[in-house]
């Protein structure tokens, strides 16, 4: 979807009407197809996939940020983030944890069980950033960009991922967190840029 209205948007620019209008009519198709098999009614937000419940952060806040959500369902996209436990001073939790069974054996092995949903990856909390700054929550960005800031400050880079109860690096047997970890980097900076 956002590579669709991306592509539109470029069009436009160019001067292609025709073709901008056909992808914009795309991306409208495709974002009522993600709608009717991503939101969940209840829950109020979108699931992890189709066949899983779960809460997935990324997932969540790109739809945010990029405007598939509208607004009110961005405010429940993150009011669900905050009821179901997945806010840390870091940023989110990359999700819900995901059942034992569905953990990666590596990750198990290496000692990070919580790699995939239990961790806080930076690139995430630039998201959220970002989506605070969408639905109006300056005092919750504001704490979280302090916090990220410090986060970087101590560490003096951004790393790959964080174990959420101490905002250190995470790490296990075999495995240790990436640091410097760029793609976190670019979008924090990108994000905390932005407010300036």
């Amino acid at each position: 979807w956002k590579a669709a209205t991306s592509v539109a948007a470029l069009y436009a620019a160019l001067g292609r009407r025709t073709a901008a209008a056909e992808a914009e009519s795309a991306a409208k198709a495709m974002a009522r197809r993600l709608e009717r098999a991503f939101w969940d009614l209840d829950g109020g937000y979108y699931r992890d996939t189709d066949a899983s419940a779960l809460y997935s952060s990324d997932g969540n806040l790109a739809a945010v940020v990029w405007g598939l959500a509208d607004d009110a369902r961005a405010s429940k996209a993150l009011r669900a983030l905050a009821r179901l436990g997945l806010w840390t001073p870091w940023g989110p939790r990359a999700s819900q944890r995901y059942p034992a069974g569905q953990k990666s054996w590596l990750s198990r092995l290496a000692g990070i069980p919580g790699y995939h949903d239990d961790g806080v990856w930076l690139w995430n909390s630039a998201l959220a950033l970002d989506a605070l700054a969408r639905t109006g929550r300056a005092a919750h960005r504001a704490r979280l960009a302090a916090a990220v800031s410090g986060l970087l400050a101590a560490e003096g880079a951004a790393g790959e991922v964080y174990c959420p109860e101490s905002g250190r690096p995470l790490s296990g047997r075999l495995y240790r967190s990436e640091s410097p970890f760029t793609w976190s980097a670019a979008m924090l900076l990108a994000s905390l840029t932005r407010a300036l």
